[in-house]
Parts: structure tokens; C-alpha cells; sequence
């Protein structure tokens, strides 16, 4: 699967994409994710052991909290996007 990278997230993992084997769900990428990019990445990604509520998840264009949330099911020829929550003015 690949894993997209947006806006200052990439800061945490200095690059656009990355591949990743199979994974289950969206945790377990997540977490997996999280041991590759070390803590500053984990503390944006998570808040309290729940998913932050500063970031933004697709799978396949499709925001999580219109599928499973955290705990959407995952396909190897899936595209996840990781964004930061943007607030302008």
C-alpha cells in the first residue's frame, strides 16, 4: 500500500510517500508508521491512545469517519493520506 505524506507531516517523516506491506486495519499501519517515524510523528498521529483530532485520514479519497475510523479494514492496493487539520483566515 502507499502512505501519503501532506503539509507539515511531512516535517516528521521527510517524505512525500512511503510503502508499507499488508497491514489489517488502519491501526496497525498507524502504529507501524509510528515506530518507523518515532515519537514527534506519534504525537501528532495520536492524542490519549485515540486518533488525533489535529489530522485528516483517506483511504482511497475517502475520509475514515465514513468508513470504520481507526479501524477500517485495509488492502494492499490501497492509498492512505495522512493530513494535518488546515484552519485558515
Amino acid at each position: 500500500m502507499i502512505i501519503k505524506f501532506f503539509a507539515y507531516i511531512r516535517d516528521y517523516t521527510h517524505t512525500k510517500e512511503t510503502k508499507m506491506d499488508q497491514c489489517e486495519t488502519l491501526e496497525e499501519l498507524l502504529k507501524k508508521l509510528c515506530h518507523k517515524y518515532g515519537k514527534k510523528f506519534e504525537d501528532k498521529i495520536f492524542e490519549n491512545n485515540n486518533l488525533s483530532a489535529e489530522i485528516i485520514i483517506l483511504v482511497n479519497g475517502r475520509h475514515i469517519e465514513h468508513c470504520e475510523g481507526i479501524h477500517t479494514k485495509l488492502k494492499q492496493e490501497d492509498v492512505i493520506s495522512i493530513f494535518p487539520v488546515v484552519a485558515g483566515g
